[in-house]
């Protein structure tokens, strides 16, 4: 799940001219073939987006990088976050449904 996670950023950073075209693309095989083999998928990752949210924030708040970076990875994961959501509750539909 965190290969689609990197795939997502490292997209952003490629678009941005910081990372080689190999290294997304890559890491978006591997999210897709970990998405096609994983049961309750959506579930899992709207938790491990939401878990990299919270480092980043943690990253943030420990001043453990430049900030502005930090802050675009947190708009790009809390979107990401907020995607899988919204594909997670379309998906498996309401609780009271089931």
């Amino acid at each position: 799940m965190l290969s689609s996670l990197g795939a997502a950023g490292n997209w952003y950073n490629w678009l941005r001219g910081t990372v080689s075209f190999y290294f997304p693309l890559v890491l978006t095989v591997i999210g897709v073939m970990c998405i096609a083999v994983t049961p309750r998928r959506w579930q899992l990752l709207v938790m491990s987006a939401g878990g990299m949210l919270g480092l980043e924030i943690l990253a943030v708040v420990l001043h453990k990088g430049p900030e502005a970076l930090m802050l675009e990875a947190m708009a790009v994961t809390a979107a990401v976050t907020g995607v899988f959501q919204y594909i997670r509750m379309k998906v498996e539909g309401p609780k009271w449904e089931k």
